[in-house]
């Protein structure tokens, strides 16, 4: 097996960088380290770029696709140096139709864990094996489009409560290829049901339409919701006579190109749903919301991570930034926000942080110098005060009264934590001395994850900053002097 790495801006279909990983299990993680750099040079050109990682993994067997360990290395590069873009794994799409999986189902369990375990965001199906290398990207722009269609509907299913996946006469394989999701019936009135009507004679000469098993599960079932899941390997979309029927009944399609892609969207769905609810003891039950909901949870911890990149970083510097951002996020909540963008200055800051008004935590990574403030993406040479950096919050009266810390791992970075301080943040903290990013991380990590998982608890923040300012002190002797401010506020 060989993957092939694409950097693909988002919703484009031409690479910004591209190459072969051919020498597994070792991986080149120096060309992943130089890729750290490719979506803040992007940002640097239009402050609205994303970037998109694809995975395409190539080979003919499907025992060398389910190498859970070599997946979970090349996982761990691309989560690592890529600031939290979105990361896709491709398959070719004739993979489900091959038989005799059945003595392969702990690697291919193992194989889902570790795409799970590395939090990618989709697992994609297209007609990649054999296909020149300029073709893929434009293979994966309609797989991809398909991806953001299914999951802007994850957390609204979820909600609703548990999925289950009801198929019509499925054969043996594609069973056991769904096994932790099926249920055979249509029996418990309190789950809701993906329904997934096979291609008709396709698996059986005998088999129901795609529109007649959906309207016999409808008569069937009179419990909780339905959606369809729609599997189909051309690029038609589904029948119109369904498409009426699912309208008519406020019904969502969802289209997939094979059972990789079933697999992880049911799988996801699940853990939402999970997450979302605690382990069940006796008197304790899960209830349907009502149509009219009244109250609401408290609001989630989100996280900002912003990065100063200019062109004139080394690919070292600008990748350890990376990877700061990366051991930060690998340790926050599952359910908290993260948002990131690491090529930050004072005019993109504002419309960055308007729409978080709920903002629990800042953390910034770059440069700092006492006398001139923080630097900006850019230029090396453009710093702007704190006084410049502090006015970016200040969109009106009301706004971020909810944040909890802001972190500078920044050089010289504590006059900027101390006026933020003094603007009221629970916790702020900064460095007096130079500091490697490598060594920022020490403290960033424990104070950023203390506010997300305390709600912004001001003791627990500062509980976590005296273990990381300890932790920095053992691990170097050039003695860099992290430092915390709080007001009476």
């Amino acid at each position: 097996m060989f993957i092939q790495v694409f950097f693909i801006p988002s919703g484009g279909s031409r690479p910004l960088l591209t190459w072969d990983e051919t020498n597994l299990p070792e991986i080149d993680e120096s060309t992943w380290k130089f890729g750290a750099q490719v979506w803040p040079m992007e940002l640097l050109k239009n402050t609205n770029a994303g970037v998109d990682i694809f995975l395409v993994l190539q080979s003919e067997f499907i025992e060398e696709i389910y190498d859970a360990a070599i997946i979970g290395d090349i996982l761990r590069c691309a989560r690592m140096y890529t600031w939290g873009a979105n990361i896709y794994v491709v398959v070719d799409q004739s993979l489900d139709r091959r038989r005799g999986q059945h003595h392969i189902q702990m690697a291919r369990e193992n194989f889902f864990k570790v795409l799970d375990d590395h939090r990618i965001t989709d697992i994609l199906e297209a007609s990649i094996q054999g296909a020149e290398i300029e073709e893929i990207p434009l293979r994966l722009f309609p797989a991809t489009a398909r991806s953001r269609n299914r999951r802007k509907h994850l957390q609204d299913l979820a909600a609703l409560g548990e999925w289950r996946c009801y198929l019509n006469q499925p054969p043996a394989t594609v069973a056991s290829f769904l096994e932790p999701f099926r249920d055979i019936s249509l029996n418990s009135d309190d789950k809701n049901y993906l329904l997934v009507p096979l291609e008709e004679r396709k698996f059986h000469r005998d088999s129901m339409s795609p529109l007649d098993f959906v309207k016999s599960a409808f008569a069937e079932h009179q419990g909780g919701s339905f959606a369809v899941g729609y599997l189909d390997e051309t690029s038609l979309p589904p029948p119109d006579d369904l498409q009426r029927l699912c309208k008519e009944r406020g019904c969502q399609i969802l289209e997939f190109r094979g059972l990789f892609e079933l697999h992880y969207f049911l799988q996801t769905l699940t853990a939402i749903f999970k997450k979302r609810l605690p382990a069940l003891e006796d008197g304790e039950d899960f209830v349907r919301l009502a149509d009219k909901v009244r109250f609401h949870p408290a609001v989630q911890p989100t996280v900002l991570i912003t990065h100063s990149f200019t062109p004139d970083d080394d690919v070292e510097q600008c990748s350890e930034a990376a990877r700061d951002a990366y051991e930060i996020t690998q340790r926050l909540p599952s359910h908290c926000r993260i948002v990131v963008y690491p090529a930050i200055n004072c005019e993109v800051l504002p419309d960055l942080v308007e729409p978080l008004r709920d903002l629990t935590a800042w953390v910034h990574i770059g440069h700092g110098e006492s006398a001139l403030g923080l630097r900006e993406s850019g230029q090396a040479t453009v710093f702007k005060t704190p006084q410049q950096w502090l006015e970016c919050f200040l969109i009106d009266e009301e706004f971020n009264r909810s944040l909890a810390l802001v972190c500078f791992a920044c050089c010289q970075s504590a006059e900027v934590a101390r006026l933020f301080a003094a603007s009221g943040v629970h916790v702020a903290v900064g460095f007096t001395t130079d500091i490697e990013v490598t060594l920022c991380r020490a403290v960033s990590k424990e104070v950023v994850v203390a506010a997300a998982a305390g709600h912004g608890d001001r003791n627990k923040i500062l509980a976590a900053f005296r273990r990381g300012r300890s932790r920095l002190k053992g691990i170097t002797n050039s003695n860099p002097k992290a430092v915390a401010f709080f007001s009476g506020h």
